[in-house]
């Protein structure tokens, strides 16, 4: 019997469920569609660059871009433990601190960033910081970058020389300037919100999931099997419904917004006209979830850099 069942073990799932079993007397599962977060290349930094678009990727494409020649790009979401946390490059950036008191202004109480301020410092360990803007003894690690290669120094540097303002920290008092990154990685390795919140001693609280190939399902490590259209039975207390799950209080559903309005058309094919078998029913559909969603674009620029072979013996070169 299960108090809670949380639907994908992402950024928002891992910290749900050590939230929620903290409390001895609760039982959580907690469910994840991808499979383990055992792989180097997740764990390993510099292997950041092979996870878009690979094996712990849901592949994600966006709609034509009218402004891109009609092109679709690659939406880069997470399938694993840890969700996009587990392929991300590990920039810790909160967002602007206006984007929240907006939030607030329109009706969703508690998110102020006033509100929301002592959240993060409360689940951040910075290893250089600890002011009123950051905290220490919270399980996410946040880190300065181990090293710095020389050229990203005088990129800094040139920008700076431009009149750029230096700023040694993008989730303080402003987002304006220039400088590096903090990450979220501990050791020299990526702390995701799998190793974060959902590490030992949590994972000894929580009855884990290990990856079967269905859109939203999982199996126990007992070997119990789920499918999408139990896990909508299962979800609401009563009695257990075949090869199902029982729960006495709740079901959370801490997807991101793309994948609930997935979820939700998937389950209600056809704007209603019959009844779908995954976690939302016929006519639960919502325009809602993903509607204002604003994904940021990563711009890349590839330089190629050519040393004249006199530059090489000490006299004047070109690029």
């Amino acid at each position: 019997m299960y108090d809670y069942v949380i639907v994908g073990a992402g950024s928002a799932g891992c910290v749900l469920a050590h939230r929620l079993s903290a409390d001895p007397s609760v039982r959580v599962l907690l469910l994840e569609a991808g499979g383990p977060d055992s792989s180097p290349f997740i764990h390993t930094p510099a292997m950041m660059g092979f996870l878009p678009d690979g094996a712990f990727d849901w592949r994600y494409r966006t709609v034509p871009q009218l402004h891109c020649n009609m092109r679709r790009f690659p939406w880069p979401r997470g399938r694993t433990l840890g969700g996009s946390s587990s392929i991300n490059y590990m920039i810790y950036i909160r967002g602007h601190a206006a984007d929240y008191d907006h939030w607030a202004e329109l009706g969703n109480k508690g998110w102020s960033y006033r509100e929301v301020l002592p959240l993060f410092k409360k689940s951040e360990h910075n290893e250089r910081m600890e002011d009123r803007y950051h905290g220490r003894g919270g399980p996410l690690n946040v880190a300065d970058h181990r090293f710095r290669h020389p050229l990203s120094e005088m990129f800094v540097d040139a920008a700076q020389a431009a009149g750029i303002s230096p700023n040694p920290d993008f989730n303080g008092a402003t987002q304006e300037g220039c400088g590096f990154y903090q990450l979220t990685q501990k050791d020299g390795v990526r702390w995701s919100t799998a190793s974060a919140f959902f590490a030992r001693p949590s994972r000894a609280r929580i009855s884990p999931s290990s990856p079967m190939r269905s859109p939203v399902g999982s199996a126990s490590r007992a070997g119990a099997r789920w499918e999408s259209s139990t896990f909508a039975a299962a979800s609401r207390p009563g009695p257990t419904p075949p090869g199902g799950a029982p729960v006495r209080r709740q079901h959370q559903l801490p997807a991101a917004p793309h994948a609930l309005r997935r979820r939700a058309r998937r389950a209600s094919a056809g704007g209603g006209r019959r009844r779908g078998r995954g976690l939302a029913r016929s006519g639960s559909e919502s325009p809602g979830p993903s509607r204002d969603l604003s994904p940021h674009r990563d711009h890349g620029a590839r330089l190629t850099l050519r040393r004249h072979p006199r530059a090489a013996r000490g006299g004047a070169g070109r690029v």
